[in-house]
């Protein structure tokens, strides 16, 4: 059998940085439900140009999440300004209208 590793995404991440990995989703986590109509509160963590970010993503599914993060990689913008940009379920409805 296989024996399970523990590994944090810390030491996961700077691993991959050392690596020469520019870019990696290391998770996609559901925190809940969105006030939108048909829409979920995810967690997302990655490296984008070799610094480890959180950010919430207001979407409706997995795939939706990646769509949305996609244009706000490598872009050089900070944590703060892309989590406003796509985890505000506000900055989501009016986007609808």
């Amino acid at each position: 059998m296989f024996k399970k590793r523990k590994t944090s995404l810390e030491k996961i991440s700077k691993e991959l940085i050392n690596k020469g990995t520019e870019t990696c989703i290391l998770k996609i986590r559901l925190l809940g439900i969105s006030k939108i109509e048909d829409h979920f509160i995810y967690e997302c963590i990655y490296i984008d140009e070799k610094i480890l970010k959180k950010v919430p993503v207001v979407a409706k599914n997995v795939h939706s999440v990646v769509n949305i993060l996609s244009p706000y990689v490598n872009k050089g913008k900070s944590e703060q300004w892309t989590a406003f940009q796509i985890g505000s379920e506000n900055a989501v409805a009016s986007r609808m209208k």
